[in-house]
């Protein structure tokens, strides 16, 4: 049984080689060097500079005196909202079931009356669309427990 590396230099050898060959031929034009051992050597060395790159890196939230960055803090849990016993959470789902009730009155009524809506009217349907936007992002920074 032949090993893969004659089998390769065996294939090498036939007329229609390149069809079959997975290491580089010398090209002496481009000066790049076509040797397996020399291919091997430059992907060893790349290899090896990335590994001492990542090692370099700072951890997460940055190294000593490096101010980490808001994902790094949010990612850390620095602005998760803990659900219990937090009156904030109390108030806000108030103000979000107020926000419900007055758009299942008033959506309706604007929808069969109303043809041109009063500047009052859009202002508190802004602040509805205000109130559900904010929810959406606090509800994707409350812990679930």
């Amino acid at each position: 049984q032949r090993s893969a590396h004659s089998r390769l230099k065996g294939n090498m050898m036939r007329p229609d080689a390149h069809q079959y060959s997975a290491l580089p031929t010398a090209d002496p034009e481009d000066g790049r060097s076509g040797s397996a051992e020399a291919t091997l050597r430059k992907v060893s060395k790349k290899l090896t500079l990335l590994r001492s790159t990542s090692k370099d890196r700072p951890p997460l939230g940055g190294g000593p005196g490096v101010e980490p960055t808001l994902q790094q803090r949010w990612m850390k849990g620095d602005f998760t909202i803990m659900p219990e016993n937090n009156s904030f959470i109390d108030v806000w789902d108030s103000f979000v079931i107020v926000a419900l009730m007055a758009t299942a009155i008033l959506l309706p009524f604007e929808i069969a009356l109303i043809t041109e809506p009063v500047p009052e009217l859009l202002a508190v349907d802004h602040c509805i669309d205000l109130i559900f936007t904010i929810d959406i992002v606090l509800t994707f920074n409350i812990a679930y427990v």
